[in-house]
This record gives structure tokens, sequence and C-alpha cells, in this order.
């Protein structure tokens, strides 16, 4: 089986101890789990590789679990990461909000080495898009991210003269969370550690000039010197300033009934826009981890896969779904509904009409935006003969 699979390999041009790490890596990942896809990335694939650079392989299957490995091949350190699509969806989400978008970078620029499932190809059209997004930040949580950095500055100014050690620790953290904060303002993104230097100084030569004294600097004063320059040209504080939240009581959340209203108010949409034929707008009804298993049928993952496989059926046949909620749990952000739902099938080349009826399980999730969108659901026939009483 690892043989066969390995013929349909396609193996980027990489030197040697490289290649031959790459190929023992991937021989090892298929013997490990039964992966559908197999994305070589990072400085070695893109041909930028340093010293002591590794080898990231992203793997992707259809078991519900995530692993991590980092193993030597032929020499070569090499970090694999195992996902199913749902988390690899997650993370472009939660990627994208922390303004640090690792994951679609990862699928974006790496290399294809297996290609066995069209999620391959869905995964890495959606990371080029979530790398073209950026992540709207708030006025309260600029205000936040500033003063965070400026009182931890403060904080290393106030022990500098008993204590250098820890006052350069807490300085080194501030001007770092500074240094981050002036890119995602910026740039509306975060660079990696070994980048933000030189992603500052193709920004702001001077302010770049200044960063590097700072991290280069030889006693607590010049470093403290050039970390107030920092400080007034990212943050525009070296410590304590006036700010006010503004109220923030802990009952302002929804109640529950208003919850179930906003999720009786997602199912009903969802039934509009499937009566209407026109399948595009069930992408903003779902998360962009959403998954859905199906009876009897292989998983469907992401807006994009939403769309276009009930466009499909939607070409060819008039829907009409019905929904009768049994029970609705809210817990926090997250909730799940379950119930009976009813599918009238109309086909529209004058086939006879069917009805088909199964339990269902929603889950949904409340975004930033405070909207209930579905992440995750399951459908399950009824067996033969029974009841149609959702508790049977």
């Amino acid at each position: 089986m690892t043989t066969s699979v390995l013929d349909r390999c396609t193996w980027p041009p990489l030197a040697s101890p490289h290649a031959e790490a790459l190929r023992a890596a991937v021989m090892f990942i298929l013997q490990e789990v039964d992966a559908v896809g197999i994305i070589a990335t990072g400085t070695i694939v893109r041909g930028t590789p340093h010293e002591s650079s590794d080898l990231d392989i992203f793997v992707i299957h259809d078991a519900p679990h995530r692993r991590r490995i980092q193993r030597f091949f032929h020499g070569v350190p090499t970090e694999i990461f195992i996902n199913p699509a749902s988390a690899v969806r997650r993370y472009f989400v939660e990627d994208c909000r922390d303004a640090r978008p690792i994951t679609a970078h990862m699928l974006a620029t790496g290399t294809v080495v297996l290609d066995a499932s069209p999620v391959v190809a869905e995964l890495r059209e959606e990371a080029v898009e979530w790398l073209a997004k950026v992540a709207p930040s708030s006025e309260d949580a600029v205000v936040r991210e500033r003063y965070a950095a400026a009182t931890r500055f403060e904080d290393g100014v106030d022990v500098a003269a008993a204590d250098p050690g820890t006052a350069t620790m807490l300085v080194t953290q501030a001007v770092t969370a500074m240094l981050e904060h002036f890119c995602r303002v910026n740039d509306g993104r975060v660079p990696r550690a070994k980048e933000l230097l030189a992603t500052v100084a193709a920004r702001d030569a001077e302010l770049g000039r200044v960063a590097q004294a700072f991290f280069s600097a030889t006693s607590i004063a010049e470093r403290l010197t050039a970390g107030r320059s920092i400080a007034e040209r990212t943050v525009e504080a070296c410590g304590f300033f006036e700010w006010d939240s503004g109220p923030e009581a802990p009952g302002m959340a929804p109640s529950t009934e208003d919850d179930r209203k906003a999720i009786d108010a997602v199912r009903d949409a969802w039934v509009e826009i499937v009566a209407s034929g026109d399948a595009g707008g069930l992408a903003d009804l779902v998360t962009a981890d959403y998954e859905v298993w199906a009876h009897g049928a292989p998983a469907l993952g992401g807006p994009r896969t939403v769309v276009a496989v009930m466009g499909a059926a939607l070409a060819k046949n008039s829907v009409r779904q019905a929904y009768e909620p049994v029970e609705t749990v809210v817990a926090g952000d997250w909730a799940f509904q379950r119930g009976v739902e009813r599918i009238q099938v109309v086909p529209k080349d004058g086939g006879p009409p069917h009805e088909h009826v199964q339990r269902a399980l929603l889950v949904l999730r409340r975004g930033e935006d405070g909207r209930w969108r579905y992440a995750r659901g399951m459908t399950n026939g009824f067996p033969p003969a029974a009841s149609l009483n959702p508790g049977t």
C-alpha cells in the first residue's frame, strides 16, 4: 500500500540530504496515518534554508484527531503536523484573529507531495484567501495592547537600578510587544519572531535602526534609551496613561432566550435559501471550519464545499426542508440543537418526487461578530419502519 501511494507522490527539487529526508519522512507518515494530502513547506522547500532550518510537513487525513511529530530523517530535523480538514479550517480562523496566519502561509506556499483528495486543493485555495484577509482590531483592543506594552516597559524601568537582569527581561518583552503592535496596526498581521526586525525595518527604516540598537545594547542604560524611543514611535507612551474602557457590565451578554431566537433564525434562513434554489447564501450561515457528517455520505467541510454540493443538488432539484427541533442547549458561545429534518425533493427533469426524514444534530458557534453559525452537523436515518418520534 505504501509503495503504491509513494508512486503517486510529486517531489520538489531538493538537494541532499533534504531530498532523502523528505522521502524518508513521507514513507514514515504513510506508515503512521492514512494521509489524503501531504504538503512540504518551510524555508528548505522554498529554497532559502539556514544552517539549522527544519523540514516542515503538513499532513491532512480524515481521522478526527490531530498529531505533531518531531523527528530526524537523514540528520534533518523534521516537524510533521497531522490534522483533519476541520482542524485546518479552525486554524485559519484563529490565526487570522491573532494576525498570525501561520497555517495559511504553510499551505499556500508549500509544495504538494501527495494529493489524494479534493480537500487538498480546497484547503490551499482557502489558504490563499485567508492570507489576503486582514483581521480588524477594535479601538479598545488597540488601546489595551498599547497600555500592556507601555506599563511592562515602565516595570522594567522601575527595577533597572536594583536588578538589571530583571529589567532587561521586562523591557525586552515590552519592546517585542511594541514592535508586534506596530506591525499589527500597520500591516494587519504579526510576522514570525525571526522576521520581526526585518519587517519593521522595511516599513520604517529609522524604527528598524533603533530596534537593532535596542537588542544589540551592551548596557541597561543603552537599552532603556533605545526602548523609550521605540515606545514613543509605536505605542506613544513609556508607562501609565489615562484611558477608560467604558461600561462593561457582566450582564450585557444575550440571554438564553435571545440566543434561542437567534439560532432559530439561522435555521429559518437556511431553509429559505435552499427553497430559493440559490445555494450561495449558505456560505454566510456556516463557520470557516464547518463540517457535517451526513448519513451514509462522505464528510463535507467548509463554506466553499457546502455551496458547491448544495448548488449541484439544487441545479437538478427543487428542495424544501423543514426542521423540527426537539432540544436546544446553549453553553456560552457554543450551542447544539437536535431534532427531525424532513426534506422534500422534486426533480426538475420530471422524475418522481420523494421525501426523506432523518434525525439531525446541529452544533452552532457564536462568532466575534455576535452571530450564530453552524459549525458541525450530523444526520442519522431512522431504522426501517421506525416511529418518527425523535426519541426512538
